[in-house]
């Protein structure tokens, strides 16, 4: 998707984005008129009844279990659009701004990954005690507001 869209940009530009966003969403609703074409096969054993669709759609559950698929696929979209408009944004910046983002992106992604890493580390060495391995992730925010206090300092030299 990401190599679509950098063609698309660089051959009609970034100012037809629309134009681009309405052929991604082309893609779910064929997958609808897909899906909706093609056989289910009963997962019931012989004798067994299924539910229909109105008394699924009667369940509460549905609804809800409907919602968080709802977020989960915006939260999706907005993580793979997201880079691009970064990078997009960044360029204008001089010395190298999509690099310097690229680079940051790579630390916020070590982060993420790294600091339940080492709560779990922790807290499995201490007994299984969860309290000490978030005590023990406790070491970057700490690093973020150091790093903060630094970038500060060196802005007012």
């Amino acid at each position: 998707m990401v190599l679509i869209s950098t063609i698309f940009f660089s051959t009609f530009g970034i100012e037809n984005w629309k134009i681009l966003a309405r052929i991604w969403a082309v893609i779910p609703v064929l997958n609808g008129i897909v899906f909706l074409t093609s056989p289910i096969y009963s997962l019931h054993e012989e004798g067994e009844k299924g539910l229909s669709i109105k008394e699924l759609c009667s369940m509460k559950i549905f609804w809800v279990v409907m919602l968080m698929m709802t977020c989960a696929v915006c939260g999706f979209s907005v993580g793979i659009m997201w880079p691009g408009t970064f990078s997009i944004a960044s360029a204008s910046i001089r010395g190298g701004g999509t690099a310097m983002f690229a680079l940051l992106a790579l630390a916020g992604d070590l982060g993420c990954s790294g600091g339940p890493t080492l709560a779990g580390f922790v807290s499995s060495s201490v007994r299984n005690n969860l309290r000490m391995g978030i005590l023990a992730a406790i070491v970057f925010p700490v690093l973020l507001l150091m790093g903060i206090q630094i970038c500060k300092k060196s802005q007012e030299n």
